[in-house]
């Protein structure tokens, strides 16, 4: 039986034995060998590197005192509680190694975990990890916080790719998978679920889905349609294509909720095209002292 008292309750050694931490530990240098883009960010890789090798080193001294499930518990713990130990044990991105955040999806995690803000918003340009960001920073809220209640909006439905993207993680991970997810757990209470649609971990009871905003001709009135959904964490991508008329009307009315702490995160691409009251929004939300 799995012992769900604790902060995260009690991992298992058959689920991540001496065979897993080697398969990790060969591949967490295979990733970090890789080329990099800057010296900046390989330094910024090796400060990833050396704080996972203290977590390391701790957890083999600690196996020598304690049960294999104890000695496991204890590093899963320390892992799933800091976004760059998270990414690099847990996430897969499409290269099938592990996750070394850049500089910018470190400051973006810590600054949300800070809890300084409740609404954090960007505008980049394409191709600078903004989807792999998103693929680290959901499945780590819904690990990290019990009940943690994942929505994922897209102007369209055919542009929830990064529900797509957190599917394909999650199932490229055991550990995600099996103490996580949990889908063949005897305990009906924590067993959970994955398709294409929704993720539900049995663990903790958090969960994500993703919702597309019928954007279109129509001005964005579709968007109504999506009104009232219920959610503890927002991510709202490719949010510069959102017309205002659905943030007023649909996104924003998610955080009147004066009896839980509502959470709102937005990546997206300048695209005054699509959206030419983006200028006007973008000025609002650096004018507003709730937002980052």
């Amino acid at each position: 039986m799995r012992d769900y008292k604790r902060k995260f309750g009690k991992f298992s050694y058959e689920n991540t034995d001496a065979e897993w931490f080697q398969q990790l530990e060969e591949e967490i240098m295979e990733a970090f060998e890789l080329p990099t883009h800057s010296r900046w960010y390989r330094n910024h890789k090796r400060k990833i590197l050396e704080k996972w090798q203290g977590v390391y080193s701790s957890f083999l001294e600690y196996s020598k005192e304690v049960s294999p499930d104890e000695a496991v518990t204890w590093y899963h713990t320390q892992c799933i509680d800091d976004p760059e130990l998270f990414a690099l044990n847990y996430i897969r991105p499409d290269n099938g190694l592990p996750m070394f955040l850049l500089e910018w999806q470190s400051e973006f995690m810590y600054a949300i975990e800070k809890g300084d803000y409740d609404r954090v918003y960007a505008l980049q340009s394409r191709k600078v990890g903004k989807s792999a960001g998103a693929q680290a920073l959901l499945p780590f809220r819904m690990a990290k916080y019990k009940n943690e209640h994942v929505r994922i909006f897209a102007p369209q439905e055919g542009q929830l790719y990064v529900l797509h993207d957190i599917y394909n993680t999650v199932m490229r991970s055991d550990f995600l998978y099996n103490e996580f997810v949990m889908p063949k757990n005897p305990d009906l209470k924590h067993r959970g679920k994955i398709n294409t649609e929704e993720i539900v971990f049995g663990r903790n009871w958090s969960d994500l889905t993703g919702t597309g905003l019928a954007q279109n001709k129509t001005d964005g009135k579709e968007g109504r349609s999506k009104t009232g959904a219920k959610g503890s964490f927002f991510f709202i991508d490719e949010w510069g294509q959102i017309l205002g008329q659905v943030m007023r009307t649909v996104i924003k009315p998610m955080g009147a909720d004066a009896f839980s702490k509502k959470v709102f995160v937005g990546f997206g691409t300048p695209t005054k095209s699509v959206n030419p009251e983006l200028d006007k929004a973008w000025e609002a939300i650096k004018e507003d002292p709730r937002y980052k």
